[in-house]
Parts: structure tokens; sequence; C-alpha cells
């Protein structure tokens, strides 16, 4: 084990500072264990933590007690306390450790990927497991679950205006209109975000309270539009596939042609294969 030193704390620091402070970078240093949690001599936690083969000690801010040492010797990642807490005591460089739910889990920066897909958040960044150990990719920001497992980001893109009174709204709760909305959508749309598959789109639920009086809203206003959605669902479903079969035989009929054969004899061929089955439909009597 390496000792630490004064570069090697400033280089951590530094680190953190950059990663955490970026607009659009990736907010966390992931593959760091969870060495030790202590007292300070204020009675803050002191966290010991082993990243690239380096030992070094972050504060958290919060008083030490008796869950701080509950996950000790477990792999995970780093999070600046500022960005995660509503309290104006943090220090700058205060972090918390967050463990991976998949503790086989592991950053791989050498599988990250570039690309952009406006509007969605796409699968960039590089990890391993032991379910996937030949890697895989999510989503920027995003720390996947269970085996590598989270759901991708299938969102569309809408745009609308909103007048002054419902900015005055959200202004009531602290809110943006996009957050206000985007609570609402997740209610009404019985969205939950699980950690063992976090959501790559970031929508979730305010509760079950909520979800239900957003779908009960949406049911007052306008229950008389409501349509069967399933039965649409199942009918474009069999449109699609119809239309598949379709382009199936089209495909054996050209490769038939292709081969030199007569498109007019194959077609006689099937009409009549195809009075033939129907009947052995109509003189079947399980077909009654």
């Amino acid at each position: 084990m390496s000792t630490p030193t004064g570069d090697d704390t400033s280089a951590m620091q530094d680190l953190l500072r950059s990663a955490l402070s970026m607009p659009g970078d990736e907010p966390a240093v992931h593959n760091v264990v969870l060495v030790d949690v202590t007292p300070d001599t204020d009675g803050k936690e002191i966290l010991t933590v082993e990243w690239a083969g380096v030992r070094h000690t972050l504060s958290t801010g919060h008083q030490f007690n008796e869950f701080s040492q509950r996950e000790v010797w477990r792999h995970g990642y780093l999070v600046r306390a500022a960005h995660h807490s509503f309290s104006s005591h943090q220090g700058e460089d205060d972090c918390y450790f967050r463990a991976y739910l998949d503790q086989s889990l592991r950053r791989a920066p050498e599988l990250d990927a570039g690309g952009d897909c406006p509007g969605q958040n796409r699968a960039v960044i590089g990890w391993r497991c032991d379910a996937k150990p030949r890697g895989f990719r999510a989503p920027l920001g995003l720390v996947p679950g269970e085996a590598g497992g989270f759901i991708p980001d299938e969102t569309i893109s809408v745009t609308i205006h909103v007048p002054p009174e419902f900015v005055r709204l959200c202004r009531h709760y602290q809110l943006t209109p996009e957050r206000m909305l985007r609570g609402f959508v997740g209610d009404a749309s019985d969205i939950h975000n699980w950690t063992r598959c976090p959501r790559a789109d970031g929508y979730g639920s305010n509760g079950s309270d909520e979800r239900y009086m957003a779908q009960g809203w949406i049911d007052r206003a306008y229950e008389g539009l409501k349509v069967d959605l399933d039965a649409i669902e199942d009918n474009e479903h069999a449109l699609k596939e119809g239309a598949y079969m379709r382009d199936g035989f089209a495909s054996f009929f050209d490769e038939f042609a292709d081969a030199g054969g007569s498109p007019d004899k194959l077609i006689d061929a099937t009409h009549a294969l195809l009075q033939q089955l129907i009947g052995q439909l109509d003189s079947d009597p399980a077909q009654e």
C-alpha cells in the first residue's frame, strides 16, 4: 500500500474539484474503496478511502454516528457534498461516499464512447461487472444497478410555452417550470425509478399519494377522451405483423423469379394451395 503524501491528497482534491464542478462532466470519482470512517476532534466524519492504489482522507461535514461505518470496505464512488446537501455548513471539499449496489461494478474508462443525441442521455460511459465481464456502456451520470442494469433513455422532446402565472406558481414552491412539469409527468405516468435498475431519463415519482392524485386529476379532466389503448396497440401490432408476413411472401416471389421461375406459375400454385387449405378448414369439425 502506498503512503499518502501531500501531493497525493492535493491531486485527489484537484480531481474532485474538476470532476464534480465542470458542467456536463461525470459528477463522481469512481472505483473507490471506503477503508474506514473515524471522528475528528469536532466529532465530524473523516473518510479514509483508497483510490488508484493510494489512501486519502476526506471530510463529509457530517457528525460521526452509529451508522457512519456501515459501508466500510465496500466499493463505490465519491460525490461532492455541496451538490447533494441543502446544508449551508458543507465545506467546499466535503465529499460523500456512495456504495455500488452491485459490488462487482467498476468504471471502465477505456470503454467510453463519444456521440450525441439531443434530448436523450445516451449510453457512452464504460463499466464492467461480474454479470457483464466484457463491459458495457451506461449514460453519463447514471450508476448502474444490479448486474449492470438500467432503463435506457427513450424520451422525446416536447417544447411548450408557459404563462407567467405558471412561472409564478413554480416560484412559490422554489421550483423551475421544467422541474415542476417533470415531477408531474413522473407521478401521472406512474413511473418508479428503482436503484436496482435506475432510469437514464432521470424520471421518478414523488410518492404513492402523489401518483394517485396526479392520475386522478387526469381522469377527472380528460375522462371523456379516454380510449382502450390496449386494444389499439394490439391492433397496431397485428397490422405490423401482417405487413411483415406480406413482405416475407413478396421476398419468396422475388427469390423464385431470380432463380428463373415463372411468377404466374407460382401465383397459380399458391392459389391452388390456398383453396386446398380452405377446404380442409371447412371440413375439419374442430374448426366449427
